[in-house]
């Protein structure tokens, strides 16, 4: 039973030093330039979903305590935008009112220079807007 609660320990330890170490303090601030949106799964055209993440460009992984708000624009195949929205970014699933079968890109933009810890409430800044351009399937 103690191993248990060592490997849970050392596996919750070794997931914080690893965010923590692209983390600097500046002044007052928690800074991290190395945090992306990635599109994790995309059914925009057949169920209207899709499922994004904040990860670290350093690692290439998902970090799921992090969250940030964030706006969904999406196109058609001329350019035209088809559908806009402002998400809380708390659950990592969008699903839109309908499926939009004629998409074609996705732009998905954090709406705050900042990044929240569930686990802490600490707002992490980025230097850059976190933004991603996702073509679809």
């Amino acid at each position: 039973m103690k191993s248990m609660y060592r490997a849970i320990i050392l596996i919750i330890f070794s997931f914080w030093a690893g965010n923590a170490i692209a983390q600097t303090k500046v002044g007052d601030r928690w800074i991290d330039n190395n945090l992306g949106i990635r599109v994790e799964k995309e059914s925009v055209r057949k169920r209207g979903e899709l499922t994004i993440c904040i990860y670290s460009t350093e690692t290439n992984a998902c970090i799921e305590n992090l969250f940030t708000a964030f706006e969904t624009r999406i196109f058609d195949d001329t350019g035209k935008e088809i559908w806009s929205a402002l998400w809380m970014g708390q659950k990592k699933t969008v699903t839109f009112s309908k499926a939009l079968s004629e998409a074609h890109k996705v732009v998905i933009t954090a709406t705050q220079p900042f990044v929240i810890n569930i686990m802490t409430g600490t707002r992490i800044y980025q230097e850059k807007e976190i933004t991603v351009e996702h073509i679809l399937r």
